[in-house]
C-alpha cells in the first residue's frame, strides 16, 4: 500500500513522497542527503558522514584530519619557525637521509 501512495523504502528506511525527490540526473535525493540510483535504489556513496562510522572507526578519523591540519599548519610556518618547532619537539619531526 505504501508503494501506491509515492513511499520509497531506501537503504533500510522508508520515505513518504515529501521526502525524497529526483535530481537532474533521474537519481533518487532524499531530505536527509542520501542518494539512490533511480533503477536499483542502491545508494550513491558521494561521501560518507562521520555518523556512519563505528566509535573507533571516527576516533581513527577525528585523528587523522587533526594529523592533516596540523601537517597544513606546518607547512604554512616560514623555514626559521619549523626549526624552532623541530628543537622544542623533536618527537614530531623525521629526517629524511637524502646521502645516496
Amino acid at each position: 500500500m505504501a508503494a501506491e501512495c509515492d513511499w520509497k523504502h531506501l537503504g533500510g528506511h522508508d520515505y513518504c513522497h515529501d521526502c525524497w525527490q529526483w535530481d537532474d540526473d533521474d537519481n533518487i535525493v532524499t531530505k536527509d542527503g542520501r542518494k539512490f540510483d533511480g533503477d536499483t535504489y542502491e545508494r550513491i556513496r558521494t561521501g560518507i558522514s562521520i555518523d556512519e562510522l563505528g566509535e573507533k572507526t571516527q576516533q581513527q578519523v577525528t585523528a587523522i584530519l587533526a594529523i592533516e591540519k596540523m601537517r597544513k599548519w606546518f607547512d604554512g610556518l616560514a623555514l626559521e619557525e619549523k626549526a624552532n618547532f623541530a628543537k622544542e619537539f623533536p618527537e614530531f619531526v623525521t629526517y629524511e637521509n637524502t646521502e645516496g
